[in-house]
């Protein structure tokens, strides 16, 4: 594993004249459990001269460096984030953050915020659209957006067990 800034960085480190053991990996490396009453413990899993050795350890705090959610099989790695916010270890980046960050349009939507907020001339953004399913999407096409826009409100409801015919409410304000 190539030796980052941040790894430089913690090699001597020392806090509160306690030498710090600084431990590299992925999120692929690493399994988890997490308990109310005594934290987390991580195991990482290390190759030691061609064997697969497992370390356990209850980290003081972890500095995250790699994204925690990507579209490729295999690369979901948000229980790990919500089992380190579980676990109450403290994140030098906050764990909301990242956790937050493993959708595209969750972000996007707050930079839209930003955008209304601030202006487009102070805060550009490219325009996009979102669609919840790939059949919106489809249908979205051919639809044509009237310039007057009317306010409304969408109530959603969890449909009582007895109902046997669902119903969501939309009511114009």
């Amino acid at each position: 594993m190539m030796m980052t800034r941040v790894g430089r960085s913690l090699r001597a480190s020392r806090v509160a004249h306690a030498a710090v053991a600084r431990r590299l990996a992925e999120f692929s490396e690493l399994n988890l459990a997490s308990y109310v009453n005594s934290g987390c413990t991580v195991d990482m899993q290390a190759n030691r001269g061609g064997t697969k050795v497992v370390r356990s350890f209850k980290p003081d705090f972890v500095l995250v460096r790699q994204h925690a959610y990507s579209m490729t099989p295999g690369e979901d790695f948000r229980n790990l984030v919500i089992g380190l916010h579980y676990g109450a270890v403290p994140s030098v980046n906050s764990l909301f953050s990242i956790y937050n960050f493993c959708s595209k349009p969750w972000v996007f939507s707050h930079m839209i915020k930003l955008y209304h907020t601030l202006g487009p001339e102070k805060f550009p953004l490219n325009e996009q659209t979102f669609f919840p399913n790939h059949t919106q999407m489809q249908e979205g096409k051919n639809q044509t957006h009237g310039s007057l826009r009317r306010r409304s409100a969408l109530v959603l409801e969890r449909p009582h067990l007895n109902d046997q015919n669902p119903t969501f409410q939309h009511s114009p304000e």
